[in-house]
């Protein structure tokens, strides 16, 4: 196997993946309530002896940079209503509190407890229909506006806000109609024409994209993934990432159809741009 160098059939190793930090960011991850509520004041105990703080919930502080969510298990519904809310100390007259929640932005990403990518992808599609309804009339749909300067805008910024994180999607056939369509929606409007009278003239999407000099929205999307991807295989065997996109979970596959992988999304990437898949 090019990606892991090791023979195909080869039993791997175990990797423990339980904290990611960047720079003052820190995601930890944990089995149970109790190991979670433990390690939660030992290092606000350790923080606080640096000199660091936590931010937290407190009557002074109704709201709280540091959150708790609780991820169900695979079928499983969420707890409804969530979680009481994880107190920091028991004995802090304080009172200040972890609370739990059902989505939470890390690092400029929507992570939800159900580890699907639907809900950052809605996430993005909101932001990005945004900043193009308020470049529409001025720039992007205007009658004279250049056309190079709207397909510069519209790839530099727009596609940039809505395939933010699109690297590591797992995108469903769901998704895949809802991104295509709010993208069809926005060349329409480029080209300064609606769904009604591309029917009626019999206009294709095809020749919307020539007009305006850009690609579909599967190019996009792939081109981020293969960099991406590229940019993993050169890293060595003993990065994280490296690890993670080869590794599995070792527990019996359940019955029926298994669920899109980012594996899977990969080898289609591939096979589309006509590159060989081992």
């Amino acid at each position: 196997d090019k990606m892991t160098g090791r023979p195909i059939g080869t039993k791997g190793e175990w990797i423990d993946a339980c904290m990611f930090g960047f720079a003052d960011d820190t995601a930890l991850i944990f089995d149970s309530r109790e190991s979670l509520q433990r390690t939660t004041d030992q290092l606000i105990h350790i923080f606080e002896r640096l000199g660091l703080g936590v931010h937290t919930k407190s009557v002074c502080n109704p709201k709280s940079k540091t959150q708790a969510m609780y991820i169900p298990a695979l079928e499983s519904p969420l707890q409804s209503p969530l979680p009481d809310d994880l107190i920091v100390n028991e004995l802090d007259p304080t009172d200040r509190t972890i609370p739990f929640t059902k989505q939470y932005v890390y690092l400029g990403y929507l992570l939800h407890h159900t580890l699907k990518d639907d809900h950052a992808i809605e996430a993005r599609i909101s932001a990005a229909n945004q900043l193009f309804g308020s470049m529409r009339k001025e720039l992007l749909g205007a009658k004279g506006a250049n056309k190079d300067v709207k397909k510069t805008i519209f790839v530099g910024m727009i596609l940039a806000m809505l395939l933010y994180g699109a690297e590591g999607w797992v995108v469903s056939c769901t998704m895949q109609r809802r991104l295509r369509s709010t993208y069809r929606r926005w060349v329409r409007s480029m080209c300064r024409v609606n769904l009604r009278s591309t029917r009626m003239q019999r206009i294709s999407t095809a020749s919307l994209l020539r007009q305006m000099g850009i690609n579909d929205m599967q190019y996009y999307l792939d081109q981020r993934v293969l960099g991406w991807a590229g940019h993993v295989a050169r890293m060595d065997k003993t990065r994280l990432p490296r690890q993670l996109l080869t590794s599995y979970l070792d527990t019996p596959r359940k019955s029926g159809g298994q669920s899109l992988t980012y594996g899977r999304i990969l080898r289609n990437t591939l096979k589309r741009k006509g590159i060989e898949v081992n």
